[in-house]
């Protein structure tokens, strides 16, 4: 899905990854992950829950529509790649559901 974007920092933290999914607000699929059993945060762990846009995308360059996209995506020592795989599929399926009703476009 060539529409979503992955923020990749330099010197970033490994084992955390933050992805930005246009027309639908990063809340909307931390909610509906949740549902199907994935925790994820939007925005930075000490702004969870917090409406605002994540201070960090913005400091990147990022839109402010774009930062309340982002969602962060953390990975544990005992994370397989299957766990990956089927968190990947479970995301695109979610996604493409949730644009389909979304109004924050």
């Amino acid at each position: 899905m060539p529409e979503i974007k992955v923020v990749s920092e330099n010197n970033k933290v490994p084992y955390i990854t933050t992805v930005l999914f246009p027309e639908i607000t990063g809340q909307e699929m931390v909610m509906a992950l949740g549902r199907k059993g994935i925790d994820v945060s939007s925005g930075s762990a000490c702004s969870t829950g917090s409406p605002m846009p994540s201070h960090v995308l913005l400091a990147y360059g990022f839109s402010e529509k774009d930062a309340l996209s982002g969602v962060r995506f953390s990975f544990g020592f005992y994370t397989e790649e299957e766990d990956i795989k089927k968190t990947v599929s479970t995301v695109v399926e979610t996604y493409k559901k949730l644009k389909l009703f979304s109004d924050f476009s």
